[in-house]
């Protein structure tokens, strides 16, 4: 019998084969859907297309800003203020809105009223209030140094100064500015609104009795002992019953300013306030920010006012009450 022998033969391949084929296959398909590698993509794209409203807005910021330990006769200064870090006693105003902010202009409240003589705070014997706090600011542009009152309210005397020199039948008073004060006369013969109006040269101090002489009978003069000026008529604002306003442009411790004058014993001296007596006669400077000057203030941007106080002699010890610090913005480019 022949032998017979038998086997087996494999068909296809071994286990080490199809793992190794397995793994070249997997590391291929990270290649090829890597960054870098080739890759299947469709791109489009989507117009956005938005369109801003037209609006004037700012942010005045801070809201509050607060004077304390103050002495009659004495000028704020950083150490006694609170309301902001990087510049005490400053207000940023930023334009939010979406025009260009063209104009910029201040108000500040006051004691008493405007047409009336009698109404000033002086001689209260009130612990406080009787004076508003904010007839107290002056600003300044930032970093200027120079500042201004934007309108400070003063009344006429109501107690005889034996030691100034008046015309008969004029009326006067002081504009308290701090440490100095310097007298006024108005002629009373008339309305006071298209009148004369006389400011001393020199202030009165504790040191100095500065100008006192209002009467060129008794040896006062214009340019030596006071600046005469001639009040412009100006009318009432609407509804308005009281006398008439006169207003002028003057020199008070060197600086310009609007001068109006109501019922011929109240004097407010004001800068960069548009809405104030015979603003649009006035020849000063009504407006903080004007784009002819200053270009526009466009949204985004910002601008800064300084603020002071100066309390004058004779105020009452205690809280002056709260003021206002009104900031008024407006837009050519409003719609």
């Amino acid at each position: 019998m022949a032998n017979q022998v038998k086997g087996r033969v494999k068909i296809g391949m071994d286990k080490k084969y199809f793992a190794i084929t397995g793994i070249l296959i997997l590391i291929l398909a990270v290649l090829i859907y890597m960054p870098g590698g080739t890759a299947y993509q469709s791109e489009d794209s989507v117009d956005i297309s938005v369109q801003i409203s037209s609006k004037t807005a700012a942010d005045i910021t801070p809201n509050r800003i607060r004077w304390t330990a103050m002495l009659p006769g004495t000028e704020s200064v950083q150490g006694n203020v609170s309301g902001n870090y990087n510049r005490p006693g400053s207000i940023q105003i930023e334009n939010t809105g979406s025009t260009n902010i063209t104009w910029i202009w201040f108000n500040t409240s006051y004691p008493g009223q405007f047409d009336d003589p009698t109404s000033g705070p002086m001689g209260s014997d009130e612990a406080n209030g009787s004076h508003d706090g904010a007839n107290f600011v002056v600003a300044s542009a930032y970093h200027n140094e120079t500042y201004y009152w934007v309108n400070r309210v003063d009344y006429n005397e109501t107690t005889e100064l034996v030691y100034l020199n008046t015309p008969a039948g004029w009326s006067y008073g002081r504009i308290r500015n701090g440490s100095t004060e310097y007298f006024w006369a108005v002629d009373g013969s008339v309305d006071c609104n298209g009148t004369t109006l006389r400011i001393g040269i020199t202030p009165h101090t504790v040191n100095q009795d500065g100008d006192t002489n209002f009467d060129p009978a008794e040896g006062g003069g214009d340019g030596s002992t006071y600046n005469e000026y001639t009040l412009t008529a100006v009318s009432p604002n609407a509804g308005d019953t009281g006398p008439g306003i006169g207003v002028a442009d003057v020199v008070v411790d060197g600086e310009t300013y609007c001068a109006a004058v109501s019922g011929c014993g109240v004097m407010m001296l004001y800068k960069w306030n548009k809405d104030a007596p015979g603003a649009d006669t006035c020849g000063n400077d009504v407006f903080f920010w004007e784009n002819d000057t200053h270009g526009n203030l466009a949204p985004g941007n910002s601008t800064i006012v300084d603020l002071r106080v100066r309390v004058p002699y004779g105020v009452n010890t205690g809280d002056a009450a709260q003021g206002t610090f009104t900031i008024s913005v407006t837009s050519e480019d409003a719609t």
